[in-house]
């Protein structure tokens, strides 16, 4: 339709011309291209463009137009696994780099560049197309029924952790219709982040200069980072990509949580309290953006990171419904969410078992590369609710960790995963649990008769409240079937 309208009634010889220029921009930016081919056709004449190079360099004249198209294909080349497509476009870009407007010092020809280089040199065992082949053959062909079982010592014997109870409740993907229940309710869509930037910048426009070092101040100081940044990084390709779903039964997780972390955003209050200088609504837009930051690979760890700590308000129906089913289903239930968030947890931190995964006893550089990696060999065989995911960025990752092989780093996982450890995980979680949810009693019905009440439960003697004790902890991982004693 776009093609015809800018073609109609010039030549047809320059269909192929405006179809290439076009499908080299996102959709949401092919309309404003129209507006600029339609534009120049009618000034210079059909007979100007003998080719879509000659098209695209003028296009690219103005700057706006050039910034949206090299973010884009920026993106493209981030996320596209397949290595010939990926060969493909980044050819092209070098290629005509003259028309692109593209100088050598640009983050695209970089990108090009290295690219290229990646799809020649495919036996490197930090080659990112490499890696994610190995990673997905992996995943086809293991299954946690087959992997082996590590032993660890419990009271009165010893035990192994069952992940292929834990891996019952993995999850792919968000009901289309849920997702577009949070859309709707609070008119989520691609143009979100922009009015979120355009209505933070504007009150702020409204102030007078003191009051507008108050809120820079208050931004670097709570967050680490000036207002200026914070607000560009919200404004990522990557992001508005996010937004923009296709019609089907379900939604990939990591749009289905951005959309919520909007949602949750959207509902804070947007009036001034007294005695503030920022509203809630400023708050929230100002922390989720410093917890999701740096390159694709970096938002995306923030993104899921940001959705586990959001309330059960602002998550999916799927993840509120604990209170409604039977006890025991009720407790398996919580118990996976918990291990699977401890499991994410470790793999997304500067943890014990990371550094002993990459072979350091300092600081994590790229962490959340690191963490993309070791997520993408370890989803099947611990039921992380996670896809695999492409990373162009593997060039990053440390050597001890890539030399190692995925049995050996599923060994150091379990060794940091034992039903000791896990044990303590669900004592402190359940702290945390309100009495409104009614996980006390349902215990108690999946536990009963399997060890005195006195040694499940901790009393405060000052408010009367049950804890869960480590043992109790330990038998209901027993009573669930996530942990498995042997006799």
């Amino acid at each position: 339709h776009n093609i015809i309208r800018v073609c109609t009634p010039l030549d047809p010889s320059n269909y192929y011309s405006v179809a290439k220029v076009l499908s080299l921009f996102s959709i949401q930016n092919q309309s404003l291209v129209c507006k600029e081919i339609s534009q120049l056709l009618s000034v210079n004449g059909d007979w100007y463009y003998p080719s879509w190079q000659r098209i695209l360099y003028d296009v690219c004249a103005k700057n706006d137009l050039k910034e949206k198209l090299h973010s884009h294909l920026v993106l493209k080349l981030q996320q596209t696994s397949d290595v010939a497509k990926a060969g493909a476009l980044a050819k092209m870009v070098l290629d005509s780099a003259n028309y692109f407007r593209c100088p050598q010092d640009s983050d695209l020809f970089i990108l090009a560049f290295t690219v290229r280089n990646y799809s020649h040199q495919l036996g490197d065992l930090a080659n990112p197309y490499r890696i994610y082949q190995n990673q997905k053959m992996f995943n086809r062909h293991i299954t946690p029924f087959a992997s082996p079982i590590s032993y660890f010592p419990i009271e009165g014997g010893t035990a192994f952790f069952d992940f292929s109870e834990l891996c019952k409740s993995k999850e792919s993907s968000i009901s289309y219709d849920a997702v577009l229940a949070f859309m709707q309710h609070r008119s989520i869509n691609n143009k979100t982040l922009k009015d979120l930037e355009k209505k933070y910048q504007n009150r702020v426009a409204s102030l007078n200069e003191a009051e507008q070092n108050v809120i820079s101040h208050h931004i670097r100081n709570s967050y680490s980072q000036d207002a200026t940044l914070l607000v560009k990084n919200f404004k990522d390709p990557f992001l508005e990509s996010l937004l923009v779903l296709q019609t089907g039964a379900s939604v990939p997780k990591l749009n289905a949580y951005f959309i919520a972390i909007l949602h949750f955003i959207l509902s804070q209050s947007s009036d001034l309290q007294e005695g503030k200088c920022l509203t809630d609504q400023e708050e929230a837009f100002f922390a989720i953006s410093s917890s999701i930051q740096n390159c694709s690979t970096g938002k995306s760890e923030g993104i899921v990171s940001a959705y586990r700590y959001l309330s059960v308000d602002h998550k999916y129906p799927n993840e509120r419904q604990v209170c409604q089913i039977p006890s025991i289903e009720k407790v398996s239930s919580w118990l996976r969410r918990v291990l699977k968030n401890y499991a994410s947890y470790i793999i997304s931190s500067e943890s014990s078992m990371m550094k002993e995964m990459i072979g350091t006893a300092d600081s994590i550089p790229q962490l959340s590369h690191h963490s993309l990696y070791l997520k993408n060999y370890l989803t099947t065989l611990v039921g992380l609710d996670h896809e695999i995911s492409f990373d162009i960025y593997t060039h990053t990752l440390s050597r001890a960790l890539l030399e190692k092989q995925a049995e050996e780093l599923w060994t150091i996982f379990k060794n940091h995963f034992t039903p000791s450890i896990c044990s303590d995980v669900v004592q402190s979680e359940f702290s945390r649990v309100p009495s409104s949810e009614g996980l006390y009693q349902s215990i108690n019905d999946l536990v009963q008769g399997s060890l005195p009440f006195s040694s499940i439960w901790d009393v405060d003697e000052e408010t009367g409240e049950f804890g869960l004790s480590k043992r109790g902890a330990l038998q209901v991982l027993l009573s669930a079937g996530l942990v498995k004693a042997v006799v």
